[in-house]
This record gives structure tokens, C-alpha cells and sequence, in this order.
């Protein structure tokens, strides 16, 4: 990929989230960096670059190319992939916007990642263009933003620290101790279109645990709980994320071989006990709502809008506070990994997380272990140390420690 035009394009740059991803690209991405912003509008297009070019220190940078594309025009697709080693996707619902540029990506050999939440897609794409992918050294790597990189890399640090100890892991637990950030319009109707566009039995299915996997595991049955946090003393629910990120981290598990012992947990603290069965019912509730006409009607009516977020003082006074603990499969080793990033984790985060992914595909890719396996669907977690040294530089923390 020598002779392509540009190492990154960022695909839905004209979007609430696609912006902050090219605003975050135009301050802190390398000097030398050869990049453009992409949709299908060009005139709003050269709106977002005209926004760029009036950012502090943006003088001393690149100019970013423009390329567009619909999202429903393949052939205008190949084109534009075809011209950069990566594509970052912010263009949601992927159910509805992203499979033609997967595809595109696949079939061109360039790199992808995108910030989906939506595991029934990925279900999807991994069963028509992981092999696609792997046969032309196409790294392609969904849910890199907020859904799911802190608990898919969160992980993959823990495993890899205690295998340095000579062990193999058994049950892995993520905790939320501290989330502070608001869901932007985009995101809301993400969910409403998926249990509009796909049937119940659908959803379930991408959502079993292992659906994911290339290897092949009988799930064990859990349910939603709320418990006593023993290192805090507080309680803790289960989080309503728990599978569509453990979906992710569990294909991590498939591709990177963490054991037969493993198992993975997702929590968020909330402190008092009543606050913990409210946390695990209202989730229910709202998904309840969703799975009928009705219920999407009225849920639209209640959130934002499309292309509406937070404000720049919001997303700055957001956080995540976060760990992951587990033990060897003897029991004679425990740690954890303390997950700290002090912006919105929905957007100030994430717009870092996706511009951070798509400088590693670019720049350190022979270093990951996705180049050792050879290109396809993959993981955060598949680009490793050389994707967390990345984020720590840029302020997202992931630090491991033993504490036996």
C-alpha cells in the first residue's frame, strides 16, 4: 500500500462524531500525516475543512484532501478506498450506511475501523468478509470507540500480564466504577434501528455469548445480578452492556487463544443496592419499548436528534473510571488494570479511541499481532501494545498490576 494517496480517510466527517474524530486528527495527529475527510456532500464537506483550517496550530499541518461517496454507491466506494492505506467510519446506522464500505474495504485490501455498537451487524460482516479480508491482508476493526475498546484492550492487557507470570486466566471482571458523559442523537437512533431493521430472534442470536468466536464454546448461563463489590464494598449490577461488549471480547478470546478457563464479567458500580436492580430493570424497560412500533415511536420522541451531542464543556467534564480483574487458572496470581480517560467516553473519548486505531493501522500495523494473523474481522485487542502505548501517549491510561 506504498503508492496510495493517503494513509487515513475519515468517512462521516460532516457528522457530530465525525468531526470531533477530524478535529482530534488535525491537532494531534503526526506532521506528516496524509489524510482526508470523506461523505457523500461535498459542499458540507468543505465546511468541515474550512472549520479545520481555523483550528489553533492547524497552520503548521497538512491539509487534509476531500473525497466523496455515498454510502450506497460501491463502485464510487472502491474508488475512494482504494486511495488510502486506512478508513476510519463514523457513518451510522452501520446497520444501514456501513456494509457496502466494509465490503469495499475487504475487497481493496484496506485497513477499516469504525465505532458500531451494533453486534448483529458485526455478526454479519465477520460471516460475509472475514475471509474476503484475509485473502487480501484487509484489517477490519468494528466497535473501536467507546463500544468496545476499553473492555476488549482492558482485557487483552490483563491476560497479557498474567501470562507474563507463566499463568493462563480464568474468570475476568470489567468494572465501571465512574462514567460521566450523554449519549448524542446519533446513538439513540442506532439502537431504535436496529430493533426496527432486525428481527428479536436476530438480535438474540448475535448477542449469545461466543457468537462471535471462531472457536466454538458451550456459553455458561448467567444472569443479571447485583453483588457486593469486595474490593470497594459497595454494590455492584450487571452492566446492560455486558454483551454487546463481551461479544467483542470474546472473539478476542477466539482469535488470541486466552484459555479454556476464561470467562468474562461486566459490572458497573452503583453504589446503594436499590440503585443496582434500577440499573439492570430500566435497560429492560427501554429495550422492551424498542421491540414494538409503538415504543420506537415514542422512545424518538423523547431523545435527541440525529447530529445533536454534548457541548465542548460537557465532553470535557466527562470521565471514565474503570477496571479489570482476574486471576490465574490456579488461583495463585491476581491483578488488575485501571482504566483512567478524562473526557466523555461517548464522544471525546471515542473520537480519540477511532483516530488512535486508525494511526496504528497506519503506522504500526507489522507490529500487532492482526498482521501475524493475517488480516480479517478482527479486534482492538488483536493491535495490542503497540495501540495501548498509543492511547496512554494520548492520555487514556490502561495500567496493569499484580496484587497478591
Amino acid at each position: 500500500m506504498t503508492d496510495r494517496q493517503y494513509d487515513i480517510i475519515v468517512y462521516g466527517s460532516t457528522g457530530y462524531t465525525g468531526t470531533l474524530v477530524a478535529q482530534y486528527l488535525a491537532l494531534n495527529g503526526p506532521t506528516t500525516l496524509s489524510w482526508a475527510i470523506a461523505g457523500r456532500n461535498h459542499t458540507k464537506l468543505q465546511s468541515t475543512l474550512t472549520s479545520l483550517k481555523s483550528l489553533p496550530g492547524f497552520a503548521d499541518r497538512k491539509e487534509p484532501g476531500i473525497a466523496v461517496a455515498d454510502s450506497g454507491d460501491k463502485g464510487a466506494l472502491l474508488e475512494m478506498v482504494r486511495q488510502t492505506k486506512v478508513v476510519i467510519s463514523t457513518t451510522g446506522p452501520f446497520l444501514r450506511y456501513g456494509t457496502h464500505l466494509v465490503e469495499a474495504c475487504a475487497e481493496s485490501g484496506t485497513h477499516y475501523a469504525d465505532i458500531t455498537g451494533e453486534v448483529p451487524w458485526v455478526q454479519d460482516m465477520i460471516a460475509k468478509y472475514h475471509d474476503v479480508a484475509k485473502s487480501t491482508g484487509a484489517i477490519v476493526v468494528p466497535q473501536a470507540g467507546y463500544d468496545s475498546l476499553p473492555f476488549d484492550l482492558g482485557v487483552e492487557t490483563l491476560v497479557r500480564g498474567i501470562r507474563e507470570q507463566g499463568k493462563d486466566v480464568k474468570g475476568v471482571r470489567f468494572v465501571i466504577d465512574k462514567i460521566r458523559g450523554r449519549p448524542s442523537g446519533g446513538t439513540l437512533e442506532t439502537i431504535a434501528n436496529m430493533f426496527e431493521t432486525l428481527p428479536l430472534r436476530k438480535i438474540r442470536e448475535a448477542m449469545t455469548p461466543y457468537a462471535l468466536s471462531p472457536l466454538p464454546r458451550t456459553p455458561t448461563a448467567t444472569a443479571p445480578e447485583v453483588v457486593v463489590d469486595t474490593r470497594s464494598g459497595e454494590y455492584i449490577a450487571t452492566s446492560f452492556t455486558e454483551r454487546m461488549n463481551g461479544a467483542i471480547v470474546e472473539r478476542s478470546w477466539g482469535l488470541l487463544n486466552y484459555g479454556s478457563d476464561f470467562s468474562y464479567r461486566e459490572y458497573l458500580n452503583v453504589g446503594k443496592w436499590v440503585y443496582g436492580y434500577f440499573a439492570i430493570g430500566l435497560p429492560m424497560f427501554v429495550m422492551a419499548m424498542l421491540a414494538t412500533s409503538p415504543g420506537r415511536w415514542v422512545y424518538r420522541k423523547m431523545v435527541r436528534e440525529t447530529g445533536t451531542g454534548p457541548t465542548k464543556e460537557e465532553r470535557e467534564s466527562g470521565c471514565l473510571l474503570a477496571r479489570v480483574e482476574g486471576e490465574s487458572s490456579d488461583g495463585s496470581c491476581k491483578a488488575r488494570v485501571k482504566i483512567t480517560g478524562k473526557q466523555d467516553p461517548g464522544y471525546g473519548l471515542t473520537s480519540l479511541m477511532l483516530a488512535e486505531v486508525g494511526l496504528c493501522l497506519a503506522y504500526k500495523m507489522e507490529e500487532t499481532r492482526a498482521k501475524t494473523i493475517g488480516g480479517g474481522v478482527l479486534t482492538t485487542a488483536c493491535l495490542g501494545e503497540p495501540l495501548r502505548e498509543q492511547l496512554e501517549k494520548a492520555g487514556f491510561l490502561f495500567e496493569f498490576e499484580l496484587v497478591n
